[in-house]
């Protein structure tokens, strides 16, 4: 009976043992498997931050005129883009890194630091659950690795909007597969390991390997304030230096104008040709420094969103006429034949902004007469299409002179921007065609450009206006010159009963 006992509590012993054994197995199994899906998914949210963090850093505006093809690498929109990725490229544990847009043919790749051959451009990538997601608006990374000619990698992919929060591509990131593997590879080594230890060790080494884990996540997010941060410091600088240049050219208005009209007195007071002629030369150097405070203003402006669109009812012929009467005098200074043509079928009593379009269309004449030093100017006005109680204006301003180079067209629309001097050897600010870009953008248009260097160029918009009364305008001419009566008619009535 105590040989039977013993061997009872032994058989219990080791029942008891085996339990523990199978307990502790099972707790290893579980506690490695919710490691593993937790280490993963932090992993993943790592991906995804690295990404994040390289997409809040492209300008979406410039992602949305990237094409796909060989074209883009000399635009300076794909420099920006290009320049921001090579950062991550090399300072960040990754593979590659690219911004991907919706060709017609599907998702293709458009801007990549590591690309080297012409049919790699817009090269078409396959879609992901992830990609898709992404081009919702979801940053998402890969479950699993996909396989190209490159290689084998997981892949995580980040929204780019432009300034219309509108979604234009997104930016994905690869790492490679046993960068990935490699450490799932390990926790699946763990779970031998830990099957066979006590729940202490397994518990200790799920929680060495959690703190490592949260330590990197804390460090990417750390990482991520610190870009936001800095991104946040440029935009306050930029804010902050539009706002002292607004200022200052405000401030130095207000002498500008002092001085104009005390030159004014001396012109009407004397009549020594020697301080006449000086009196001019201020005047003409005055009114071109008030020229480039108001454009230096109205960028400023424009950048901060200040200006709206007033809309209102408007004569057009008195509009064009204006601007054919105030150009003529500077054509003619330059030896210069200014040329009209306005549309007889064209709807005269219009609804816009009329100030804003009478701007853009100046600013459009004031350059092709300053850099146009023989020949002509021209200026044409047609109706493109009458819909109902809107109409579709086509306008357009061309010139014969120096044209633009190939290379400085895409800087034509950048700010204080000035190229070809040799050849363009006048002042001014460099604002006058952003200002144009952005005030047509306002009108919800752009401004297309045909140039050929050394012979002219063509600037041409067309602009969509409410119609107040569809009578055309009819011959041109002769509605100007009935203006000019009218105006002077009721000029002349009003000194009578004066």
């Amino acid at each position: 009976m105590k040989v039977k006992k013993t061997s009872l509590t032994g058989k219990i012993l080791i029942i008891a043992i085996a339990v523990l054994t199978v307990t502790i197995v099972l707790f290893a199994y579980i506690s490695t498997l919710r490691s593993q899906e937790s280490v993963k998914e932090l992993m993943r949210n790592r991906m995804i931050n690295i990404t994040n963090s390289a997409a809040a850093m492209i300008n979406g505006d410039d992602l949305m005129k990237i094409k796909g093809d060989i074209s883009d690498a000399k635009t300076e929109e794909y420099k920006r883009i290009n320049s921001v990725l090579e950062v991550f490229y090399h300072s960040i544990d990754l593979k590659y890194v690219y911004a991907v847009k919706k060709l017609e043919d599907g998702y293709g790749v458009v801007v990549d630091p590591d690309m080297q051959a012409e049919d790699e451009y817009g090269e078409i990538i396959e879609s992901t659950d992830a990609l898709e997601a992404a081009m919702g608006g979801v940053s998402s990374a890969d479950d699993v690795s996909t396989q190209d000619r490159w290689g084998s990698f997981y892949s995580s992919y980040s929204p780019v909007y432009n300034s219309e929060k509108d979604i234009v591509g997104v930016v994905a990131v690869d790492f490679d597969a046993d960068w990935f593997d490699t450490r799932k590879g390990t926790l699946d080594r763990f779970l031998f390991m830990l099957c066979i230890v006590i729940v202490i060790g397994s518990a200790v080494i799920v929680w060495i390997i959690t703190k490592r884990a949260r330590r990197e996540l804390n460090e990417r997010r750390h990482e991520s304030e610190r870009l936001k941060q800095t991104k946040r410091a440029i935009e306050q600088a930029e804010a902050t230096k539009r706002d002292f240049l607004g200022h200052i050219t405000q401030q130095v208005r207000t002498p500008v104008h002092t001085v104009l009209e005390k030159n004014e007195k001396i012109l009407e007071e004397t009549h020594v040709d020697r301080t006449r002629l000086c009196a001019n030369n201020i005047l003409t150097a005055g009114h071109s420094l008030l020229s480039m405070i108001n454009d230096i203003l109205d960028y400023s402006n424009l950048e901060d969103n200040k200006i709206k669109l007033e809309e209102k009812e408007y004569d057009i012929v008195e509009l064009i006429d204006k601007l054919a009467r105030t150009i003529s005098p500077s054509a003619r200074e330059n030896n210069l034949q200014f040329e009209l043509t306005v549309d007889e079928v064209l709807p005269r009593y219009l609804y816009g902004d009329a100030p804003k379009l009478s701007q853009v269309i100046m600013n459009l004449l004031s350059n092709a007469v300053k850099f146009t030093l023989e020949g002509s100017v021209k200026m044409s006005v047609f109706m493109v299409a009458l819909e109902g109680k809107e109409v579709v204006i086509k306008i357009s301003v061309e010139d014969t002179g120096v044209g633009i180079h190939p290379d400085d067209m895409n800087r034509l629309f950048n700010a204080f921007e000035r190229f070809d001097r040799e050849k363009n050897n006048t002042t001014g600010t460099g604002l006058g065609m952003a200002i144009v870009q952005k005030l047509l953008e306002l009108m919800d248009t752009e401004l297309t450009v045909e140039s050929l260097y050394g012979e002219g160029s063509i600037f041409t918009f067309m602009i969509r206006q409410g119609v107040v009364k569809d009578t055309p305008i009819g011959d041109f001419e002769h509605a100007a010159d009935q203006l000019k009566y009218s105006t002077g008619k009721v000029t002349a009535e009003t000194e009578n009963s004066l």
